[in-house]
């Protein structure tokens, strides 16, 4: 359930990418947001640090404190793209 994902919203940045996606909460549903190119998505709870979108899967990262620390996304044509929580304030729009 989204309940137990607290300390997931916030920036998360991909070298690999050369991005930042955002995670924002929305009526009490979580979406994740790339504005220049892949707009904004739905996340479901797939399991316990398990989030899915059309993106693909986000599995979570924890930091020793059991915090957010980052995600990796995994998709059905490529995997394994790491993304470091980088901040709290989601990405101003039009951005």
């Amino acid at each position: 359930d989204l309940a137990g994902l607290a300390g997931v919203t916030g920036l998360y940045y991909s070298p690999v990418l050369g991005a930042v996606y955002s995670i924002t909460r929305e009526d009490g549903r979580l979406e994740v947001a790339q504005r220049r190119s892949v707009g904004t998505h739905d996340l479901a709870f797939a399991a316990k640090a398990t989030l899915v979108c059309s993106l693909g899967e986000l599995r979570l990262a924890r930091d020793a404190a059991g915090r957010v620390s980052g995600f990796t996304l995994w998709h059905e044509t490529v995997g394994g793209i790491l993304f470091s929580k980088i901040g709290t304030d989601p990405i101003p729009a039009g951005s």
